[in-house]
Formats: C-alpha cells, sequence, structure tokens
C-alpha cells in the first residue's frame, strides 16, 4: 500500500503529460487540418461528410453547415461518380491502399469544377473500416490550360490538312528525325510506312535539286538564318512534286547546333498554278502587243486623218477666202470704179443712184474682206506669221476686247508654210480659250527661236487658271480644238505644256521643229500679152513724154481693165503695160521704164512684195504703190519697207487713187530716159 501510495504521483504525472501531449498533437491536427491549402474532410463509410476545412468549403461553394449535410455522391457530377464508387468499393475490400482521380464536383452556384481527389481508408485498431481521409486540389485552371493546349492542338492539326503540311523535328547530332503524318503523305507514303529518318528524306528529294537543298539547308545554320527552300520530291512511284521546306535551328550553350525543327509545305499546287499563269501570260502579252500595236496603228492613223482633216479644213479655208478675194471683191471692186464714171454724170439723178450704188458696194465690200479674214487672214502669207500674230491680236481687240501683247523673237519665222499655218490656228485658238474661259482683259503671245531646230509658240495670261489634271480643254471657236493641236504635234514630234493654277493664270507653251525648207515658187508666166503691151507702152511712151507712165500688175483681168478704164480719162496718165504676176511686173517695169507701178500685193508665183523690191533695186527712179483688197498694217509695212511709196486699198475712191499718183510722180519728178 504504502509503496502503492508513493507510486500514485508519478503515474498521475506521467498522465497528465500524455493527456498534454495528446492534446497538443490534436490541437496540431486541427490546425493543419483547417489551414491546409488544399481541400481536406473526413467522409463516413456511407459518404457523408463528417468533417470539412475551409479550403474544401471554398472549392466546392457550401457553408461548412451545407457541406456536412450532403454526401459527396449528391455532389459529384454524375458522369464521374461510377469510378469513385468503383474506387470506394475496392478501398473497402482492401484491394487498394488508397486511390487519386480527376473527377468533377458540382458546386453550389451549379458550376463545374475540376478536382484532383485522393482517399485513404482509415482502420481502428481491429482493422475495421472507420472512415475515409480525402485530399481536394482544385485542378480547374490546369484543366482550362490543358483543354486550350488540346484545343490548339486540333487546330493546329485541322491547319496541317487543310494546307498539306507536315511538321519535322530534327536532332541534328545524332541525325534522328521525327515527323507528324502529314509528313508521310508530302512524301508519298501512308503513315508508319518509312520510318522517319534524315537519310530517308534526302533520298527523297530530286537529284537536280539535292546539293541546293543541302546548301541551303547549311547556310541556314552556319549564319543562324530561318531555313527557307523549295525543291521537287520523288515519290516511290516515280511522279515529282514540288515541296517548300521552313524552319529554324536551335542551338546549344556552347554555340554548336543542337536541333532544327519546321515545316514542310505542299507547293505543287502552286507551282503548275504559276506555270500555268507564266504560260498564259506570255500568250497574254503576246496579245495585249498584237493589240497594242493594231491600237497603237489605228491610233496614228486617226491622228493621220486628224491632221489631214484640220489640213483639209486650212484648204478650204484659204479656198473660199482665195475664191471671195479673187472673184467677188475682184467683182465689187471693177464695179466700183465702173459706177466712178457715173458718179460725174451732170444728171443729178444719176449721180445720187451712183453715189447710193458705191455705199452699198463699199458695204459689200468691207463685209467681203472680214469673211475673207475669218476663214484665212491674207496677211498670214503675205507678211508671215509675225505678221499674222500681229493682225490677231488687232482682231481680238476689235472683236473681243482683248488686249494681245505680242513678242516676236529673231529668226522666229517658219520656214515651212503648213508650220506657220498650225501655228497661227494654235495662237487663235488659245486666245479664244483665254477669251472664254480666262476672264481677264488681256493676254500675251511669245514666238521665239529655241535653238537650231525648234520654235516656241507661248500664250500666256493672268487669269482665274484652272486645274490642269482635271480639266478637259475642248475647242471654243469650232473645227481647229485643242486636239487636234495636240495630234497634229505628236505627227510632227512637238510638244503640248500646260502651267496653271486656280487663281495664277495660265501658259500654254508649244514647240515645233523649224524644219526649214526651201519655199516653193509657182513658175511666173511672163504672158505674150503683157510683152505686147509692154513694147506697146514702150512705143506710147516715146509719143507722149509729157504724161505719167503708169504700169498696172494685178492678177485679175477685170481689175486691170477697171483701173485702164479709169487712168485713161485721165488727160496726164497714160497706161504703158500691164502685168498679171510679180515676175512679168518686174520684166514689163524693165521695158517700158514707168513713172508710176500699180502693185497688188496679191499675186500667185512672185507677190508684189517681192517684185516691188527688185524694182526699186534695179529701177530705184520707179514708184511703187501698193494695192489690196485688205487693210492690213502690217502688209502695208511689208510694201513700204520693198520699197513702195504708198500702200492703198482698191476700193479707194478713184480721185484718190489718181491725186496720189499725181503727187507721187511730182515728189519724185526726174528726167526719163529713152
Amino acid at each position: 500500500m504504502e509503496g502503492n501510495a508513493r507510486r500514485s504521483p508519478s503515474v498521475r504525472a506521467g498522465r497528465r503529460r500524455s493527456e498534454s501531449l495528446l492534446r497538443e498533437s490534436e490541437h496540431r491536427f486541427r490546425v493543419s487540418f483547417e489551414q491546409a491549402a488544399v481541400g481536406m474532410a473526413h467522409v463516413d463509410l456511407d459518404g457523408r461528410w463528417l468533417r470539412v476545412n475551409e479550403r474544401l468549403c471554398e472549392i466546392v461553394g457550401y457553408r461548412r453547415e451545407q457541406l456536412l449535410s450532403r454526401t459527396f455522391q449528391e455532389i459529384t457530377w454524375p458522369e464521374d461518380l461510377d469510378e469513385d464508387l468503383a474506387n470506394v468499393r475496392r478501398l473497402l475490400a482492401g484491394e487498394i491502399p488508397h486511390y487519386t482521380i480527376e473527377k468533377r464536383y458540382i458546386r453550389s452556384d451549379a458550376s463545374l469544377i475540376w478536382v484532383s481527389l485522393t482517399v485513404a481508408l482509415y482502420r481502428d485498431e481491429a482493422g475495421q473500416p472507420g472512415y475515409f481521409h480525402v485530399v481536394v486540389q482544385d485542378i480547374s485552371g490546369r484543366k482550362q490550360t490543358e483543354e486550350a493546349l488540346r484545343q490548339n492542338e486540333e487546330r493546329l492539326r485541322l491547319a496541317l490538312e487543310a494546307g498539306r503540311m507536315g511538321t519535322w523535328d530534327w536532332r541534328i547530332s545524332s541525325r534522328d528525325l521525327e515527323w507528324s503524318d502529314g509528313h508521310y503523305t508530302l512524301l508519298g507514303y501512308s503513315v508508319g510506312e518509312l520510318a522517319p529518318a534524315y537519310e530517308a528524306f534526302r533520298r527523297r528529294v530530286h537529284p537536280e535539286d539535292r546539293e541546293r537543298q543541302e546548301r541551303t539547308l547549311q547556310q541556314s545554320i552556319e549564319h543562324r538564318k530561318e531555313y527557307a527552300c523549295e525543291f521537287r520530291v520523288v515519290w516511290p512511284d516515280g511522279s515529282v512534286h514540288w515541296i517548300e521546306a521552313r524552319g529554324r535551328c536551335v542551338y546549344d550553350g556552347r554555340g554548336a547546333a543542337a536541333r532544327m525543327y519546321g515545316v514542310l509545305v505542299d507547293i505543287d499546287q502552286k507551282r503548275r498554278t504559276e506555270a500555268e499563269l507564266r504560260a498564259l501570260n506570255e500568250t497574254l502579252e503576246q496579245r495585249v502587243a498584237d493589240r497594242t500595236a493594231e491600237a497603237e496603228q489605228r491610233a496614228e492613223q486617226l491622228r493621220s486623218l486628224a491632221s489631214e482633216l484640220a489640213e483639209a479644213e486650212q484648204r478650204e479655208r484659204r479656198r473660199l477666202a482665195q475664191l471671195l478675194h479673187d472673184g467677188l471683191q475682184q467683182l465689187l471692186v471693177a464695179t466700183k470704179m465702173k459706177i466712178a464714171w457715173l458718179r460725174r454724170d451732170p444728171n443729178p439723178r444719176i449721180a445720187q443712184a451712183a453715189d447710193r450704188a458705191n455705199e452699198l458696194l463699199d458695204e459689200s465690200i468691207n463685209q467681203s474682206r472680214s469673211l475673207t479674214a475669218e476663214l484665212s487672214p491674207p496677211v498670214l502669207y503675205d507678211a508671215g506669221l509675225a505678221g499674222g500674230l500681229k493682225w490677231l491680236a488687232r482682231h481680238m481687240h476689235d472683236k473681243h476686247f482683248l488686249s494681245v501683247d505680242v513678242r516676236i523673237g529673231d529668226g522666229a519665222e517658219p520656214a515651212d508654210e503648213g508650220t506657220k499655218v498650225f501655228l497661227f490656228q494654235t495662237a487663235r485658238e488659245l486666245l479664244f480659250n483665254v477669251v472664254k474661259h480666262a476672264e481677264t482683259p488681256s493676254a500675251r503671245v511669245e514666238l521665239t527661236r529655241r535653238g537650231k531646230d525648234r520654235l516656241q509658240l507661248a500664250v500666256s495670261d493672268s487669269g482665274q487658271g484652272f486645274d490642269p489634271a482635271a480639266a478637259n480643254v475642248r475647242a471654243t471657236s469650232g473645227g481647229f480644238g485643242l486636239f487636234s493641236i495636240r495630234e497634229r504635234l505628236e505627227l510632227i514630234e512637238g510638244s503640248f505644256r500646260v502651267a496653271s493654277s486656280p487663281g495664277g493664270g495660265t501658259r500654254v507653251v508649244i514647240e515645233v521643229p523649224h524644219d526649214p525648207k526651201p519655199p516653193a515658187v509657182l513658175p511666173a508666166a511672163a504672158a505674150t500679152e503683157n510683152a505686147q503691151r509692154a513694147r506697146a507702152g514702150a512705143r506710147t511712151r516715146r509719143k507722149s513724154y509729157r504724161k505719167i507712165r503708169v504700169v498696172l500688175a494685178d492678177d485679175h483681168a477685170i481689175v486691170r481693165q477697171g483701173l485702164a478704164g479709169l487712168l485713161r480719162e485721165h488727160p496726164q496718165i497714160d497706161v504703158v503695160g500691164e502685168a498679171s504676176d510679180g515676175r512679168a511686173a518686174v520684166d514689163v517695169a524693165r521695158q517700158t521704164q514707168p513713172d508710176v507701178v500699180l502693185m497688188d500685193v496679191n499675186m500667185p508665183g512672185m507677190n508684189g512684195i517681192e517684185a516691188t523690191r527688185q524694182i526699186r533695186k534695179s529701177l530705184p527712179g520707179v514708184q511703187v504703190i501698193g494695192l489690196s483688197m485688205h487693210e492690213e498694217a502690217e502688209l502695208a509695212r511689208a510694201m513700204q519697207a520693198a520699197g513702195a511709196v504708198r500702200y492703198l486699198c482698191k476700193d479707194t475712191a478713184c480721185d484718190d487713187l489718181i491725186t496720189t499718183i499725181l503727187s507721187q510722180h511730182a515728189v519724185a519728178a526726174r528726167p526719163r530716159g529713152c
């Protein structure tokens, strides 16, 4: 008893220490259970939750009391329950110590969550099953990643199939090669028919492409650049197909090439299509070349036709103007000369009627002269392009109130008549455009020589301008439009430039070849009639020394007759010779030695200007009076420059003509030769 009493305190102390250790162990268990980073639970053998930690509640989305009132079967996704229960049965049967599966729980919000479930069975000291110890880990993130990866792999597989591609992975040091199913297809094999190996692949490369393919591969490895090469492969059946290989090299820590991965792409159809396209392109290019040549030929024909039409129009204009000048106007002048006799009639009624008729004739002559100038200005052919442009300036001012400054450079007169007419018509068309579009009262025309073989015509204004890229300038005066100008320029290797901007005025520059050619000279006919008249005039001169000897030079016989009739009525004037062209006028003047020559400016062959120049050179004492149907300052200046003392219109009054002859003879009186 005494011994037991002495042992009792120590026993009690040991028991207390054991209880303390037990309590401490239980505390640590509870803390580790509750604060675990994974879900933990104890589940009875029927599946009811006995104890759960907070992390498990977070995973399944239930409050603790809600979860403890349920079984694991109730929150397991039906598709995963059979596998779970099968493992439970094996665990209870002692077939396995524990199991781990991936399954889905149904959360409180009805959503699904993937978990990794590990279950172990707790048995008591007698070995009887007590409860299940469960560890639950949330793997939803990993599952989502795996699903995304699976979808990407599926998309890649579909893309490879659709694109007829295959992937490959080559370990360079061992020369081992792995490739996808598509790789077999691209080499003409069934899947698995050929063991993946670099040498097997190399044998399939076309012999003619093998060296180039391997050289490209080695260069990409050595220079650390992407591998890309198109080549042919020979299938087991002997057919040849085009593929493209692309890849990248991976280098180890020492910088040595370790492996290379990439794709093979079927480009056989692309290559065949390219070959077909090349063939089609060659055929198409030939057709286009043929059609282009045909179109250019037609365009050239159209340009030539346009040029011919423009030239035909000018020829017709000049023909009509010539008809008016040589026909109607000469008849009107001759009629006026005849009526001049009636105006001297002593009967006042006859004289008054003659005056009225003379007024009507003057009006008809003026209208005819204006129409002739509109059709084809004679000054252009008699005084050259410079004179024509100056006449055009006056015409634009009188008719359209446009002030035109004309500037003519040295040596700028075209030698070719066609060029002269073309530049004149161009200047007129451009000035009409100024009148219609520029909204300015003035313009400038410049004609200059550019180098040895080019002429430049520039028409400029300071008007409102336009956008050359957007403008579609058409002819404004009818007939000779800018389109025709461009077409003519192309034919003669000329150029057409427009510089303009809205509000900044316009400058149009045209350049043409000077192309000097000897002027065509029509043969001068020294008529027998003229020679006879010259001889008769010489006889008359010897008989009548006191009269003023006059030679008439005009290509219209009716005008010569009218003038001769008027002059012979005057007692101091004697018509000693007549000529129908310039050459004949020079010959008659040399033969008859007249005091005065009445010289028509416009005559065939040698015109009146050149005839005047030759007469004044060889017979300086002869006074030449120029006559023309046109009141043109340029013609007057040209005649006076050639040596004429006066310039008169043919329709001038008879008394004015006689007065001029008498006055000029009086001024230049000289001894007459024999």
